[in-house]
């Protein structure tokens, strides 16, 4: 099977071919551990059930949500992935970002695996800002990206291979590759430090209630290797405040 690139670094819009690979990566072990420990961020958080998984993709993260009885909307950028996620998941609603005036009724925006496909601080600035737009005061945003140990050329992860040139030397902002071992596809994303992150979250004035950084451990069913000990995401719970 031949690898296929999702290039991140491109301005180009997902393709169907892009699309259809994102659907092999739904149940891949990497989601297990991205999400495992979001529901009780969810119970200890959150005040109300209406959700808006923003960046929702094919409908992995939405169909997650929707399992927590949480009232979900997805929204996207591509059509490509909305058409997907409408298809495989006919029970929720998926809207363009386009076609969703934000208006402030949300009381929670979920954010899987979206900021590391920012490619600059201004562009995570004015997506968490979006997001506020979204949110009710007291609202939440949950986020998940990769940390600063996932591209690490050290690291021996069950679900990604991050050994590669692009790798090496990285400073905020560089382009990383990353492929998922068992599906043979590779993206390009870019690489932010926590404190990266850290900055933007306060210039959107959102305030920081969490970071987590989920490990893998031993009585799971998933072979974990350096999971183990290092986390391959970081995950941010922020709140909309009333000053905002």
């Amino acid at each position: 099977m031949k690898s296929t690139i999702v290039a991140y670094k491109s301005d180009e819009t997902k393709t169907e071919e892009l699309a259809e690979c994102y659907l092999q990566t739904h149940k891949a072990s990497h989601r297990y551990l991205a999400y495992r420990d979001i529901p009780k961020f969810i119970n200890k958080f959150v005040k109300g059930r209406r959700t808006l998984d923003f960046g929702s993709g094919t409908g992995a993260s939405a169909e997650f949500l929707y399992n927590l009885d949480l009232d979900v909307i997805g929204l996207d950028v591509s059509w490509n992935m909305l058409e997907k996620a409408r298809s495989n998941f006919p029970y929720m609603k998926f809207h363009h970002v386009d076609d969703l005036t934000p208006n402030g009724d949300f009381d929670f925006v979920f954010s899987s695996f979206v900021l590391l496909e920012l490619s600059t601080k201004k562009e995570i600035i004015q997506y968490l800002k979006k997001s506020l737009s979204f949110l009710k005061e007291g609202g939440v945003f949950i986020g998940i990206t990769g940390s600063e140990h996932l591209y690490s050329l050290s690291r021996e992860w069950v679900s990604f291979n991050a050994d590669f040139e692009e790798n090496r030397n990285l400073q905020a902002g560089d382009i990383v590759k990353l492929a998922l071992k068992h599906l043979e596809i590779e993206f390009y994303d870019y690489y932010w430090r926590e404190s990266d992150y850290l900055d933007c979250f306060k210039k959107a004035n959102l305030e920081i209630l969490k970071t987590h950084s989920p490990l893998g451990f031993l009585d799971e069913s998933h072979s974990w290797e350096d999971e183990i000990a290092y986390s391959p995401f970081t995950v941010f719970i922020a709140k909309k405040t009333i000053s905002t």
